[in-house]
């Protein structure tokens, strides 16, 4: 009889352990967070991470690869987009999880923060920006978006892959791109836990290069570095104007034309390759071009001065190539029509 009763136990306990497993599962299922990518945009195509998330736990950088495709104490991801242009004809900002509208701010203007606006910009840093709440107590948090671009109230349900703004230029920056942030369930009341989505790690904890476990829905591969496509002028771009659009057509007596590489954060020691060729097909411009410092956001250029008789009309298509230990990193190509 004891043994039979042993027995039983037995099993009872063993259902037990299952149904915890289970509910363990389960509990974890709702407490893990899968994301959608949040912007309508093909990743090196039309849009590029210029910046990942701080893992540095002193003043340094140190992104999730243990490279330094980041800022000190940054929070989130930035996806840029090409240039104002860009921004101008929409890139729409998605929901990337099922979720609530938390909070929202609607009416900052776009334009780049200065010297003298940054003291008032950084009180609004994240300019327009949506806040969802996931279930299990998840946030992600869409910032810089375009002024008029957000038709939504707080409250409002949305599903993965809902439209909620734009790319826009409003809050702290001086580029069109979206800061993209992921908060952890809160292990405190008032605790917001900053969380990477390219491998579950936290802001500033010190950790890189560990067995990934994305958020991400599809696995996104690491950038070494961002390398856009490249501006074709008349005169070599500042950083005022380097996020201005690309002219469709330029003059044929235009005193130069000038190629500018875009990009973030190639090292010192990096090639840039720029290249120019006319509508005959022939090479006018083929030049390497050393990174001297590496920067957070770079550029390089070469072109060449207006010939006697003026630049041949018709279509001159331009290339830039980054190479880092004579590995490319990346190759964009642009055009400008002559006439």
């Amino acid at each position: 009889m004891q043994r039979n009763s042993g027995i039983v136990g037995l099993k009872e306990l063993i259902a037990v352990v299952f149904c915890a497993a289970a509910v363990a599962s389960a509990n974890a299922q709702e407490n893990t967070l899968e994301l959608d990518w949040p912007l309508d945009c093909e990743l090196g195509i039309n849009c590029w991470i210029a910046r990942y998330m701080d893992r540095s736990i002193d003043k340094g950088r140190l992104d999730y690869r243990c490279g330094t495709r980041t800022q000190d104490d940054h929070n989130g991801t930035d996806i840029a987009v090409a240039d104002l242009a860009a921004m101008a004809r929409g890139v729409d900002v998605k929901a990337a999880a099922d979720g609530i509208v938390f909070r929202l701010r609607t009416g900052m203007p776009d334009v780049p923060v200065t010297q003298e606006t940054s003291e008032e910009i950084t009180k609004h840093s994240c300019g327009n920006i949506v806040i969802l709440r996931h279930a299990g107590g998840w946030q992600t948090s869409y910032c810089h978006m375009k002024q008029g671009s957000i038709q939504l109230e707080r409250g409002d349900s949305v599903r993965a892959g809902d439209i909620i703004g734009q790319v826009g230029l409003s809050g702290l920056t001086e580029f069109p791109h979206l800061h993209f942030m992921v908060h952890a369930p809160r292990s405190e009341p008032g605790e917001e836990i900053s969380t990477d989505p390219f491998d579950g790690g936290k802001l500033e904890d010190g950790a890189c290069d560990v067995a990934p476990e994305q958020l991400w829905r599809q696995e996104i591969d690491y950038q070494a570095a961002a390398v856009m496509p490249p501006v074709i002028d008349s005169r070599q771009r500042t950083r005022e104007t380097m996020w201005q659009g690309q002219s469709p057509i330029l003059p044929t007596n235009a005193p130069a034309l000038i190629v500018q590489s875009r990009g973030f954060h190639a090292k010192q020691g990096d090639i840039w390759r720029i290249q120019l060729v006319d509508p005959d097909g022939t090479m006018r411009v083929n030049k390497s071009v050393e990174q001297k410092s590496g920067l957070q956001r770079v550029t390089a250029f070469a072109g060449i001065r207006r010939p006697q008789r003026g630049f041949k009309p018709g279509r001159w298509r331009a290339s830039v190539e980054l190479f880092r230990n004579s590995n490319s990193l990346g190759r964009q190509m642009s055009s400008v029509v002559v006439e």
